[in-house]
């Protein structure tokens, strides 16, 4: 077991659910493979640490050999300070949510 995630699922009941180190470990290798990512990329971290999602965005990084640069919440919330992160470290990956993305792209013109 690599480490346990509770959830309430649908029974509105706690429940903990095991992830095997197997799974983990072929989830980062697999996401590694995909996204292509090597020593040349940067990779934004933007889910918070208590997510799940958290950890294979942040072991594939590191697996990778790639620059992981953690937001901080200011950042984060500031769509301006956040597309100043991605210009300034040269970011290549970033995973977020859809009404963000959108955000980001309002915010960009052609030679930005």
């Amino acid at each position: 077991m690599a480490y346990i995630i509770y959830t309430s699922g649908s029974t509105g009941e706690s429940k903990g659910v095991l992830v095997e180190h197997a799974g983990l470990f072929n989830t980062i290798y697999w996401r590694k493979k995909e996204y292509q990512l090597g020593s040349g990329d940067g990779v934004l971290q933007l889910f918070s640490f208590s997510f799940d999602g958290s950890v294979t965005a942040f072991f594939t990084t590191l697996v990778s050999g790639s620059r992981l640069v953690l937001a901080v919440d200011e950042e984060i919330r500031d769509v301006s300070r956040l597309k100043g992160l991605i210009i300034s470290h040269r970011i290549t990956h970033f995973i977020c949510v859809p009404s963000l993305y959108s955000a980001l792209l309002e915010t960009c013109r052609v030679g930005d």
